[in-house]
């Protein structure tokens, strides 16, 4: 049977057509390039055969996040996404995979579980300690499977994504945190002081505990920077309020009750970093 280094200057992919039937030993050589003019270099450079330009099938899958299989007495080459088992919890038997990119992203994030099996709607993320957590958030007597990724990262806080599934693999609707927030929340910067306003309950900071600059301070709003976490079978998201491009003073906090059908956030509160609070 030949290996997929042999295979790989033998099977040749088209990657497009070209104007033009020339046979490819008329043909001047070819330099495969990436976006940023890295050169690609390959076993067996890319050449015109037929009007089509050929890259070695290794090459593609490379590029294309794919696995390659060959099977020589069938003479079938098998092209497969090239999954990897990014979280696992053998004692549940609940696994959490992806196809990892060249970019170090995971993307067709799946789920597999001893009851179901099912690809997630997280678009990608960078695979960095993702939470699998089980927790009876709707009250129903089973767990439901809660799936928080860190899908990037804003002024070097990381970005959170939420997926919730019942015990046999639908999903759980939950009510965007930041929207729901935005609803109760205002702040207003004043001569003296920081102001925030949740559901009438008014916080100040006096500026002389804000490092940046006045001619640096806005808002304050609420940020993207976005966190989720499970306790005591309770779902929490916060966020943080931000008030310069660099300075965060404290986070808004929300927990979610089950009802309807949907995991519905309530009342927020707001609690100032302890840098921030009154003596």
């Amino acid at each position: 049977m030949q290996n997929i280094k042999q295979l790989s200057c033998t099977l040749l992919l088209a990657l497009v057509s070209v104007g033009t039937t020339a046979a490819a030993a008329d043909t001047p050589s070819l330099k495969l390039i990436e976006e940023d003019g890295t050169e690609i270099i390959t076993e067996l450079p890319p050449q015109i055969v037929n009007g089509h330009v050929m890259i070695p099938l290794r090459t593609a899958a490379k590029l294309w996040g794919k696995n390659i299989k060959y099977d020589g007495k069938a003479g079938v080459v098998e092209v497969s996404d090239r999954m990897k088992v990014i979280w696992e919890d053998k004692s549940k038997g609940i696994k959490l995979s992806g196809s990892l990119r060249e970019n170090g992203m995971y993307e067709r994030i799946r789920i597999s579980t001893p009851s179901f099996s099912r690809n997630l709607s997280i678009e990608s993320f960078n695979g960095r300690d993702p939470q699998v957590i089980t927790a009876d958030l709707t009250g129903d007597g089973e767990e439901e499977i809660i799936v928080i990724t860190n899908i990037g990262y804003g002024t070097g806080l990381s970005l959170s994504d939420l997926v919730v599934l019942d015990a046999h693999g639908e999903i759980i609707l939950h009510e965007d945190p930041l929207i729901a927030m935005m609803k109760q929340f205002t702040g207003r910067v004043t001569e003296q002081e920081i102001e925030v306003n949740l559901n009438g309950k008014v916080t100040k900071i006096s500026k002389t505990q804000i490092e940046a600059e006045p001619s640096h301070l806005f808002g304050p709003g609420i940020g993207s920077i976005l966190y989720y976490s499970v306790e005591n079978n309770t779902l929490h998201a916060r966020a943080a309020i931000q008030i310069s491009p660099a300075e965060f003073i404290g986070d808004l906090q929300a927990s979610y009750v089950y009802k309807n059908g949907i995991l519905q956030t309530g009342q927020a509160s707001f609690e100032p970093y302890p840098e921030y609070q009154s003596n």
